[in-house]
């Protein structure tokens, strides 16, 4: 354990991209409606990091328009969930995971710092679990149609450079929630086959 936070927005937690150019390897996201999102900022870093033949795995439930420029790309892989417990951004041996509390769904979830010290710990743990999550998504999602399926009434309060609309500061007052907690689109089917992953986890 390298650091807790007691919400991902505090003024000194770890920022993703700053978090990425300090840690090399293979890159994994785990992204759901809260947490460790996929900005237009983390997808352009994504990018890069692909440009230059670093594996990466998203795991999204919300794949809009901003994942476009990853679409296609040999060394990306993109896949739908449709329920996520909580998000993560490993690069290597280092990871941010924030954790949904429950009852707390106006409230920034909390963030972590982990380290990989050895073999079979909480780091690998989450990963093996990561693997379990990516066996049973959606896709992988390779052309910009395939995305439409997958959108929410959520995506159209995006703004138009796809920023999110800002979360609640855990200092204002507590009003309810208008974060879904599931995705609920008749496109998308009740029952999915898992698909063959194109290449392992454990490469790096």
């Amino acid at each position: 354990m390298a650091g807790t936070w007691g919400y991902h927005t505090d003024e000194d937690a770890p920022e993703p991209i700053a978090f990425l150019s300090e840690h090399a390897g293979r890159i994994d996201l785990l992204e759901n409606f809260r947490g460790i999102q996929l900005t237009p900022d983390l997808a352009r870093a994504l990018a890069e990091h692909a440009a230059a033949g670093g594996q990466i795995c998203i795991l999204t439930n919300r794949p809009i328009r901003r994942v476009e420029a990853l679409l296609g790309h040999p060394e990306v892989e993109i896949r739908f969930v449709e329920y996520l417990e909580h998000s993560l951004l490993r690069a290597g041996d280092a990871m941010l995971l924030a954790l949904i509390v429950d009852y707390e769904a106006d409230q920034p979830p909390p963030l972590l710092q982990l380290h990989r010290t050895g073999h079979g710990g909480l780091f690998d743990r989450l990963l093996d679990n990561l693997d379990v999550i990516a066996a049973n998504a959606e896709g992988p999602l390779t052309a910009p149609g395939q995305l439409d399926r997958y959108r929410t009434n959520h995506d159209d309060e995006t703004d138009e450079d796809g920023t999110e609309p800002p979360e609640q500061d855990h200092d204002s007052a507590v009003g309810p929630s208008t974060l879904p907690v599931s995705v609920d689109d008749p496109a998308v089917p009740g029952q999915h086959e898992p698909s063959q992953r194109r290449w392992p986890r454990r490469a790096n």
